[in-house]
C-alpha cells in the first residue's frame, strides 16, 4: 500500500478560488484519490464543500467526483469532464482500491476515515451484502 503524499496549498490558490468563486465549486480538506484501474492511474477529488455556484451542494457537504482531467498544481484547480474545482487549504494525494472509492462516495468519508473504521470495527459492507 503506497503512503499518501501531501500536497501543500500555494499562496496562489486563495486567489485563484476568489476569482473563479461563481465559475466553481470551492472545497477544503481534500484528498486527490489516485485508482490503479486495469494498470491506469485514474484520479479523483473527495473534499468538503465550502461554496458551489451551480447550487449543487451546499456548505460541509462531501463532494466525490468524476474522474479529473487535469489538476494544476500551480492555482489549485481540478478540471473534471463538466465541471471546474478549486481547492483551498493543503490535501494530500491518496492511493485507493477501487472498493474503498466506492465506500468513500457512498458514505462521505475520506480514505483515512474508512480504514481507521475497518481497522476498528471491521470491514463496512454494503446494501447488497448479505
Amino acid at each position: 500500500m503506497k503512503e499518501p503524499n501531501p500536497i501543500k496549498a500555494l499562496p496562489a490558490w486563495e486567489e485563484t478560488a476568489s476569482r473563479h468563486r461563481n465559475q466553481a465549486c470551492i472545497v477544503q480538506e481534500w484528498e486527490l484519490v489516485s485508482i490503479d484501474l486495469d494498470g491506469q492511474e485514474t484520479h479523483f477529488l473527495y473534499g468538503t464543500v465550502v461554496s458551489d455556484y451551480k447550487c449543487r451542494w451546499q456548505y460541509g457537504d462531501y463532494v466525490f467526483t468524476s474522474s479529473v482531467t487535469d489538476f494544476d498544481e500551480e492555482t489549485g484547480l481540478v478540471k473534471t469532464k463538466n465541471s471546474l474545482y478549486c481547492l483551498v487549504g493543503d490535501g494530500e494525494e491518496v492511493f485507493a482500491t477501487l472498493k474503498e472509492a466506492a465506500k468513500m462516495r457512498a458514505i462521505g468519508q475520506s480514505l483515512h476515515t474508512i480504514r481507521a473504521i475497518e481497522r476498528d470495527v471491521g470491514e463496512i459492507q454494503g446494501p447488497d451484502h448479505d
